[in-house]
């Protein structure tokens, strides 16, 4: 059996991790959107991923540190080296690539939980500022 994850952001390594190491484990995560990334650099990743995928061709860590390289938000990190650490960390995290179902689920699971946090907080906001309980 598979161990709990301890974060979030482990999670997100994991699945990273999982698919640079072996991009066929990308049809496990099929339903994970960019935006159910709690990290800004991992969803940039996982961007990377999707568009090199979308492609076709295969790729491995050093084509994706090379496509957030070229992507739009590269302006977001300090250098090359950021992006390899980063990269570098997700393939730690993850011991097994086999997991990536695992890993996709929690990374689904935390998503949904932020999006409720998010619901919460609209709601109680616009109930101390008085808005209509209707219109809310």
């Amino acid at each position: 059996m598979v161990s709990t994850i301890s974060s979030t952001e482990e999670a997100e390594r994991s699945l990273l991790g999982a698919i640079l190491l072996e991009p066929a484990t990308l049809s496990q995560a099929e339903h994970i959107e960019p935006s159910d990334f709690g990290s800004f650099q991992h969803r940039v990743l996982f961007e990377a991923v999707l568009e090199l995928a979308a492609t076709g061709k295969t790729f491995d860590s050093l084509i994706a540190l090379d496509a957030v390289l070229k992507g739009p938000n590269a302006r977001d990190f300090a250098d090359a080296d950021q992006i390899a650490s980063l990269i570098q960390s997700c393939i730690e995290a993850v011991p097994h690539a086999k997991h990536a179902d695992y890993y996709a689920e929690q990374v689904s699971e935390a998503s949904r939980q932020r999006q409720i946090i998010q619901i919460g907080n609209e709601l109680s906001n616009g109930v101390r500022e008085g808005v209509d309980i209707e219109s809310l």
